[in-house]
């Protein structure tokens, strides 16, 4: 029974030992909270975006990431501008400071803002990692 059973997870469970052996040390630096991750004066956030709401906001966390309801559809990129107004807004910062770094098709996004005033990002960021999903 253990050799059948070993011998089915066996490879799964090795690849993902290799998987994370690849990966190495982690990427974020030691800055990082709950979605966020300080580098110098820049913010990098961990956003879950969920289209097509009936309003864009903040609701709390998914997972590592911060979920936002945004009221855009996914099409043609209209989700992706409504969110970088909504975080420009948010930490009130021109909309050219917000930049999205990954995710472009996905529901998990790497957004970075430079150069926010920070006790405003503590604020919002609280705010919003406080509130249960």
């Amino acid at each position: 029974m253990s050799g059948a059973r070993a011998a089915r997870q066996g490879p799964m469970h090795r690849s993902c030992r290799r998987g994370f052996e690849r990966t190495g040390s982690p990427r974020w630096s030691q800055n990082e909270t709950q979605g966020r991750t300080r580098l110098g004066t820049d913010l990098e956030l961990s956003v879950h975006a969920q289209s097509g709401a009936r309003r864009t906001l903040a609701q709390g966390t998914h997972g590592d990431a911060i979920k936002i309801r945004v009221a855009a559809p996914a099409v043609e990129g209209a989700a992706n501008r409504a969110l970088l107004e909504f975080l420009a807004e948010a930490f009130q910062v021109p909309r050219g400071r917000c930049e999205l770094l990954s995710g472009e098709t996905a529901r998990k996004k790497r957004i970075r803002i430079t150069s926010p005033d920070r006790a405003r990002a503590d604020a919002v960021l609280a705010l919003w990692t406080q509130t249960s999903s």
